[in-house]
């Protein structure tokens, strides 16, 4: 297959530098967030995280990843969507799947910096618990696992991948 998926905890730079990586390998770039959930449901990802809390949001996300038919093409996910078996079993075994493993503490400091007052589960568990219940689930839905260092810049974490994917 021609495609390449990313998954990771949130906020760790998807738009600004996989796009970015789309376009140097002549590739279609896709937003889980962006490009399906909310051109499929016409709201925000946040609009239909309210209408249909979290249990049925995982399954609507889960039920759209099942209906994804690309080619040529880097996908984002949403911080969520590993959180469905289903949807990662079908696309670890269609796509090379990455994980960006990322240490939680850098993870906290940006969401800090963006001021997000909400995902999945943050009415019931602290920010850190809920960072490494989804740890589990990234670390068994990937093909390839990169571990970034959290003194990288953008640019490094870029250069890294895009040398790594060109001579696979």
């Amino acid at each position: 297959m021609n495609n390449i998926i990313f998954i990771w905890m949130p906020w760790s730079w998807k738009t600004t530098i996989w796009k970015d990586l789309a376009t140097k390998l002549w590739m279609n770039f896709l937003d889980f967030d962006d490009d399906v959930i909310e051109k499929v449901m016409n709201k925000t990802v946040w609009e239909k995280l309210i209408e249909l809390w979290e249990e049925k949001f995982i399954q609507m996300e889960e039920n759209l990843a099942l209906d994804l038919d690309i080619q040529n093409t880097v996908l984002c996910t949403s911080g969520s969507l590993p959180l469905s078996d289903k949807a990662m079993i079908k696309l670890k075994k269609l796509w090379k799947v990455i994980y960006l493993n990322i240490n939680i503490e850098v993870v906290k400091q940006r969401l800090s910096i963006m001021k997000v007052d909400r995902i999945i589960w943050m009415d019931n568990m602290t920010l850190e618990e809920i960072l490494i219940y989804r740890k589990s689930f990234y670390e068994k839905s990937f093909n390839y696992e990169f571990k970034l260092d959290t003194k990288w810049t953008k640019e490094e974490i870029f250069k890294v991948f895009f040398d790594w994917f060109i001579k696979i």
